[in-house]
């Protein structure tokens, strides 16, 4: 089949062969079960970054650590694309992630999040559907058993040479190398 909106080729080719649409998803909400913060999530999208809109910012709300300019520059990305927001509240980070949406002034949006009500993944992928903007929201590695309005959810968690992704559908995990 083929995907009703762009994709964005993730830099593996067996993540790529797995994923519908053979890439992220552009102007969808994008999943992303962490076991814990930290552990390489970002990497997975470095090829993405590089290859969608590469002039327009990257934002980064709420992330659990602050960003290492030095590991952005490192990754052949522009440390002037990079926004980073760090809200007084989880309700102000969904609020900034619907603005950067709504005014589609970003490449990318990641929004780290615990506890999201359904009503407001459904906001966050309607207005990631206005946009050409790569969501991807990341989640506690529990928020794998409630419902969600995501296209695509995945679950990750490090491992000695990368990291290891859930996908849909399958019942093993796959090793990546960040």
């Amino acid at each position: 089949a083929k995907p009703a909106r762009p994709t964005v080729a993730t830099g593996f080719a067996s993540l790529d062969l797995a994923l519908p649409g053979r890439g992220w998803p552009v102007g969808q909400l994008i999943e992303l079960m962490l076991d814990r913060p930290g552990a390489g999530e970002l990497q997975l999208f470095r090829t993405a970054l590089l290859l969608h809109a590469p002039e327009r910012s990257v934002a980064l709300v709420q992330p659990p650590h602050p960003p290492c300019i030095q590991a952005w520059a490192h990754w052949q990305l522009s440390p002037e694309r990079l926004l980073w927001i760090q809200p007084s509240s989880p309700a102000d980070a969904l609020w900034a992630t619907e603005q950067i949406l709504r005014h589609n002034t970003c490449a990318a949006v990641f929004c780290w999040a615990n506890a999201v009500r359904l009503a407001s993944l459904r906001r966050l992928h309607l207005l990631a559907q206005q946009s050409d903007s790569l969501c991807i929201l990341l989640r506690p590695d529990m928020a794998r058993h409630q419902a969600s309005a995501a296209v695509l959810r995945l679950a990750l968690q490090p491992c000695r040479r990368g990291v290891h992704l859930h996908l849909p559908g399958s019942e093993a995990f796959r090793e990546f190398r960040t």
